[in-house]
């Protein structure tokens, strides 16, 4: 009997937490592109190579199978002689679809655009789910 208790305790959690892995693994991250003009929550076509006269700097993407309660962080670099990081955010995907569309973007810096290589770091908030890194040139 007490085999049997254990049992319903125990398999539900292996349960839960093969779940759990499967979901965020099964999280996918596409249509990434880069756009110095945004139309919604979309960048038209993917342009990864900027002016120094942009005002801004989108970056969007489509997320399917995120969970609820889970954001996407996106991680803004400039690529001098050291990686530094210029700002951070997190957004909250649409939670009423399977497939959110979603952007972050940065301004123009009050000195002006450093000549050089940039990226952005796209990553899904207290998940294992691999960073994926989107890079672009201000020249």
């Amino acid at each position: 009997m007490k085999r049997y208790y254990a049992l319903l305790i125990v398999f539900p959690l292996i349960i839960f937490s093969f779940g759990c892995k499967t979901k965020s693994n099964s999280i996918i991250i596409d249509n990434i592109k880069m756009c110095s003009n945004i139309t919604g929550t979309q960048c038209q076509s993917d342009n990864p190579n900027f002016s120094p006269s942009a005002k801004q700097v989108f970056i969007s993407c489509t997320i399917k199978n995120i969970s609820r309660d889970t954001n996407v962080d996106f991680s803004w670099f400039y690529n001098g002689q050291t990686k530094t990081i210029i700002t951070s955010s997190q957004i909250v995907p649409d939670r009423h679809s399977d497939e959110s569309l979603i952007y972050s973007s940065i301004s123009k810096p009050i000195n002006g655009w450093p000549i050089g290589e940039y990226e952005v770091k796209i990553s899904i908030v207290g998940t294992d789910k691999e960073t994926i890194v989107k890079k672009f040139t201000v020249q």
